[in-house]
């Protein structure tokens, strides 16, 4: 209705900075190739919109995922359409294109990506300043982490902290802890102390809170504990007290 009846209202919603500089970022590692074949790009039309009018439309949000696919593959047929332009030469076009795109990824990798060639990697005041490498690196913890998830039966419904529950999303049903409310819903709950979210809209009481729920019912076991890490199971018998 309010794109019917308001169209300013939405217009407004697009053309601020924010959004346009988004709509940059995701064009610049393809070299904006994506533009050289505009009825490719504008399959993807209906998901830019709804993106646009939300709050999660940015460059370093996983919801542009579903746009990325239509981003690359009107950049392959713009690319093609740029060689076809040059039959003669097109030995020589196509390895500009190669050469030029591989500068504009790499552009963008050191402008806004969170990987080490990146300045914002190593800026403290930025907020992907990680000051190692030690995310790069396959740790204990993370070898621990595999066992437990080893441990879930596929086909068991789970409640999962923040970065655990990446590890178990495949499965049909999945919470982030402390969700749901009522864990009668769940199997197994499984919990990582030690991961780090900066951007977790979760407070960290309310985690405490549910953990303490959990240990003080009888409902639910801890089947595993290890470097932080807890797995919880219905019905198993009360563990070691930690």
């Amino acid at each position: 209705k309010t794109i019917i009846l308001h169209p300013i209202v939405i217009m407004r919603k697009f053309l601020t900075f924010e959004k346009m500089a988004t709509f940059f970022a995701l064009l610049l590692p393809v070299g904006f190739l994506s533009l050289f074949n505009i009825s490719a790009l504008l399959i993807a039309l209906p998901i830019f919109v709804g993106l646009v009018l939300t709050p999660f439309f940015s460059y370093a949000n996983h919801h542009n995922g579903t746009l990325l696919p239509f981003i690359f593959i009107s950049a392959v047929l713009g690319a093609q359409f740029i060689i076809g332009k040059w039959n003669a030469k097109s030995r020589n076009i196509t390895q500009a294109i190669a050469v030029y795109v591989f500068l504009c990824s790499l552009l963008s990798n050191i402008i806004y990506s969170p990987s080490p060639l990146s300045w914002r990697f190593w800026d403290k005041s930025s907020y992907r300043f990680w000051g190692n490498l030690h995310q790069f690196r396959i740790t204990q913890h993370d070898r621990i982490t595999d066992k437990v998830v080893k441990m879930i039966p596929a086909c068991a419904a789970v409640s999962a902290s923040n970065h655990m529950a990446s590890h178990l999303s495949q499965r049909e049903i999945i919470y982030q802890f402390p969700n749901p409310k009522n864990f009668e819903k769940i199997d197994y709950i499984v919990v990582d102390l030690l991961e780090y979210s900066p951007f977790s809209w979760i407070p960290r009481q309310e985690d405490i809170k549910a953990l303490q729920g959990i240990l003080s019912s009888k409902g639910f076991g801890l089947k595993f504990s290890q470097d932080g890490i807890l797995l919880f199971q219905k019905g198993c018998p009360e563990n070691e007290k930690f």
